[in-house]
């Protein structure tokens, strides 16, 4: 991601044994290479009302600048949260979390599996909704929050899975069953229309 390694790890900090996500830029020059600290267990979880610290992390999806990672905050909620690694500070931000309204109305209720991050600063996840229906693949722009429904349940589908590197910033691909079939399927990430 932009010349960084992107990982989760456990260590000590503070005299905390817990899981943190490091960057380490690739650059030469910088021999050895200093592993810098994103977030961690214990740390605020951004934008939290009330206010939350992190104690759950899950591994990081990365691209461009951008690391995306489902995290889970003190006092229950569960999101999709995004660092940038080309500033010091790390600054992570709420994408969406469990207090978030699906486009269309209704919350996201959970969050499953590592965010698929596209160098353009876009990312996209597995949610499950308050609507069962609803629960799907979405996107969201990192920078300006704005999210949308890529794929979900209610669109003939009784298993969808998207994860990893499927999403470019144009095209999604993810694994999907429908009735008694199932395939890899692509789709545009934006509009939802199905490619072949």
């Amino acid at each position: 991601s932009a010349g960084h390694l992107v990982y989760l790890a456990t260590a000590w900090r503070r005299g905390v044994r817990g899981p943190g996500l490091y960057s380490q830029s690739l650059q030469r020059g910088l021999f050895p290479p200093v592993p810098r600290l994103l977030t961690a267990v214990g740390e605020p979880v951004p934008q939290s009302a009330p206010a939350q610290r992190f104690s759950a992390l899950g591994a990081p999806g990365a691209a461009g600048s951008w690391v995306a990672f489902v995290g889970a905050g003190s006092a229950g909620s569960v999101g999709v949260y995004a660092c940038n690694v080309a500033v010091n500070s790390g600054a992570c931000r709420r994408v969406v979390d469990s207090s978030s309204r699906l486009p269309g109305g209704g919350s996201f209720a959970n969050f499953e599996g590592t965010p698929s991050v596209a160098a353009d600063g876009t990312v996209v996840f597995m949610a499950d909704a308050s609507n069962a229906s609803r629960s799907g693949v979405y996107g969201a722009d990192i920078v300006s929050g704005k999210v949308w429904r890529v794929v979900a349940m209610g669109d003939a589908f009784t298993y969808l899975r998207a994860r990893g590197t499927g999403w470019d910033g144009r095209c999604l691909a993810f694994y999907a069953i429908t009735g008694d079939a199932d395939a890899v399927l692509a789709v545009d990430g934006r509009s939802g229309r199905f490619r072949r």
